[in-house]
């Protein structure tokens, strides 16, 4: 734990020159156990270094064991870690003092949090080089890369005097040390704006007439850049086609929008406004244009101003962005004499870097179903050959057999849009019951891209979130908790999935924390005791690979969600819950039960009462409760 040393080292020649200033922490974040009152005031040098001391103290060095019941924790570090630690109302960069806004050193002391927790894998979003050019909010998104080679300098503490990757390396030591395993998200089909690699390589991009304007939300005319237009008639055909899994002579854009684009420059360059400019043969200025949303091809939307798409093939008839080009790869693109091998050298070399640099242990890959196959062979077969256990997960939604062949572990899945939904949930745990997915997926209710779960029921945001959390504790699958549920947050990270039917006017990219500073809300309306409580229950009585049988239990109320998990040969946890917002009675027949939540045995039970969104778990024989008839 050289890099961790490191930085005790270092907060401790700072304590020395440092004056009495203390500031306010978080108590859910001290390492000791206490519970009293939301924050507390201490120096930031004695906080620091008391948390690494608590976790070399506390520490077992068991990381390389396999992990058996994940309890996964989706960190966005310069979010999650963010703090006012002076009370004035802002979160600030401070380049004098430790920051209020999230860094590595923060995000170091934050773990004997999740220690607490239960939790056992931290799942951190992007962490690398993001560019400025078009850039959302004050800080920018985390997935529009500059550099994935280089780590964010925003997440650094430069009153430590230390390079980011020491932090970073510092952070991944501390982990390990309290037996959690580190999982990355990584972006490699796009790139910011100005990224550093197009001075480099500006045939990795694509490029048009500098000249050419953006279309804005409401204009559709072919003569701006924009997702390229099609007819009706072209969209059903190019629909159809991609469903039949034809990806020959796929429908191209219309010649106006192919016109647009340009040769590779020969020359690039910065402007006096940061701005990527490129030279053509010609000596006509050229510029790199912003991506777009790529399925569906009607998704008539601006241009990304942040983000464009990497040239994974070059070939002069395709040589523009469109559905075909960047996502569903037509037959005569994707041929090997197409491929931009310098390119795929590059992204293919990404992992390993990381993994002998920093020794993580997994990425999550954006977009990775989007990727040409040959490629994510390439990605997965060089990570596994530096460590064969590295762990692959994959942003998507369906979980299929694609995913399993392509050699990911774990895909996002369905619930974080279907959770909160009684007759979904059914729906999903009758195909657990027959074994129905190919892989396994994260149980959880939200994630950075949809509604929050506690702004589902406003007004019953805590009863909802612990009914949401128990349900998926006792699921066959990995636990999944996104930073904020555990603190009930309502406020969204962004927009991206799921809001179709919800005022999203508020949730402007000067308010949303994926681009814009903010931070959490770490006071007692939260549901950590509980969270601790089920983690501790699932992990006494479940691994993620044995005693995988669920089954749902007939239930006449509507609204009322009963499954039981097996334990043993002999007995099943029973979970029921209410997913309505009034009280509900149940009529059961159950003789000798523990009722786990209450910690106490019940000689009998003829019925149970549920409050408004109220769960309740017991231990109960198996022969009590039969599965129903029907499942199908």
């Amino acid at each position: 734990m050289k890099n961790l040393q490191k930085v005790l080292q270092k907060l401790k020649s700072v304590l020395v020159n440092a004056d009495e200033t203390k500031d306010v922490f978080p108590t859910l974040w001290k390492c000791d156990n206490s519970t009293s009152g939301s924050t507390f005031l201490e120096r930031p040098e004695h906080f620091f270094i008391n948390q690494i001391e608590w976790i070399i103290e506390n520490g077992s060095s068991t990381s390389s064991k396999k992990v058996e019941s994940p309890i996964i924790y989706n960190l966005f570090t310069r979010f999650t870690t963010a703090f006012d630690h002076n009370q004035d109302g802002k979160v600030l960069n401070f380049a004098q003092s430790f920051k209020e806004t999230g860094t590595f050193l923060k995000a170091i002391a934050f773990l004997p949090y999740l220690k607490k927790l239960g939790v056992n894998i931290v799942y951190l979003l992007p962490i690398t080089a993001i560019g400025s050019e078009g850039k959302k909010g004050d800080l920018g998104s985390p997935y529009s890369i500059s550099n994935p080679y280089k780590l964010d300098e925003f997440l650094n503490e430069p009153l430590l005097d230390l390079e980011v990757e020491e932090l970073f390396a510092a952070f991944v030591e501390a982990g390990h040390h309290l037996g959690m395993k580190i999982i990355v998200e990584f972006v490699f089909r796009t790139a910011s704006k100005d990224s550093e690699l197009a001075i480099k390589n500006p045939e990795w991009f694509y490029w048009i007439k500098e000249d050419i304007e953006e279309r804005d939300s409401e204009n559709i005319s072919e003569e701006f850049y924009g997702a390229p237009v099609f007819t009706d008639k072209e969209l059903e055909d190019i629909k159809l086609n991609v469903e039949n899994k034809n990806f020959k002579n796929l429908i191209a854009p219309h010649k106006i929008y192919r016109d647009m684009f340009t040769n590779t420059p020969i020359m690039v360059q910065k402007d006096e406004n940061g701005r990527i400019i490129g030279i053509t043969e010609k000596g006509e200025k050229v510029k790199i244009p912003g991506a777009f949303a790529d399925w569906p091809p009607n998704d008539i939307q601006p241009a990304w101003s942040d983000v464009t798409y990497l040239k994974l093939y070059d070939s002069e008839e395709f040589n523009y962005i469109a559905y075909n080009t960047v996502r569903m790869y037509d037959e005569e693109l994707a041929k090997e004499e197409n491929e931009v091998k310098s390119l795929w050298q590059h992204i293919e070399n990404i992992i390993p870097y990381y993994q002998k640099k920093f020794n993580i242990d997994g990425v999550m890959i954006d977009m990775g179903h989007s990727l040409p196959k040959k490629l994510m062979q390439r990605i997965v077969s060089n990570a596994r050959a530096v460590k064969e256990d590295f762990m692959f997960w994959e942003e998507n939604f369906v979980p299929n057999e694609n995913s399993v062949k392509e050699g990911y572990d774990l895909v996002l899945g369905y619930m974080p849009f279907d959770a909160h939904n009684y007759y979904k949930m059914r729906e999903i745990i009758k195909r657990l019951e027959r074994k129905d997915f190919p892989i396994k997926f994260f149980a959880t209710s939200e994630t950075h891209n949809t509604p929050r779960t506690a702004s589902r029921f406003p007004d019953n945001s805590i009863q909802f979130n612990k009914l949401i959390y128990t349900i998926s504790a006792f699921l066959p699958l990995p636990l999944f908790l996104h930073s904020g549920f555990e603190l009930c947050e309502k406020f969204p990270v962004n927009t991206g999935l799921g809001f179709e039917n919800i005022d999203t006017s508020d949730y402007t990219v000067e308010k949303l924390p994926l681009f814009s500073t903010a931070n959490l809300k770490w006071d007692d309306s939260n549901i950590v005791d509980f969270i601790k409580k089920i983690n501790k229950v699932r992990n006494e009585y479940f691994t993620f690979n044995t005693l995988t049988d669920i089954s749902l239990v007939d239930c006449d109320e509507e609204n009322i969600l009963m499954f039981k998990r097996k334990i043993d040969e002999n007995k099943s946890i029973l979970v029921v819950a209410n997913y309505f917002q009034e009280e509900q009675t149940v009529a059961i027949d159950l003789q000798q039960v523990f009722d786990i939540l209450e910690d106490k045995v019940i000689d009998k039970i003829e019925e149970i009462k549920l409050l408004a969104f109220e769960v309740k778990i017991f231990v109960v024989d198996n022969n009590q409760l039969q599965k129903p008839e029907e499942v199908d």
